[in-house]
């Protein structure tokens, strides 16, 4: 009776840490998707500003393209 106490008080104590450790995990599991979407987000800010990038480019380019053309 006493060592079947005993052993059911130390499974709980076992199921308390792992229910901590589970906590911990989904803490940092909710770190980690709030990093991946300030990195989405990043992301995104960066394919913006190559979108800039790439229409300021043509215009600069087509400029004197459209002087050669005119050209001839």
């Amino acid at each position: 009776m006493n060592i079947g106490h005993k052993r059911a008080t130390i499974g709980h104590k076992r199921a308390t840490i792992g229910h901590k450790s589970a906590t911990i995990g989904q803490k940092s599991a909710t770190i980690g998707h709030k990093s991946a979407t300030i990195g989405h987000k990043r992301a995104t800010i960066g394919h913006k500003s190559a979108n800039i990038g790439h229409k300021a480019q043509p215009s600069d380019t087509s400029a004197p393209t459209s002087d050669t053309n005119a050209q001839p």
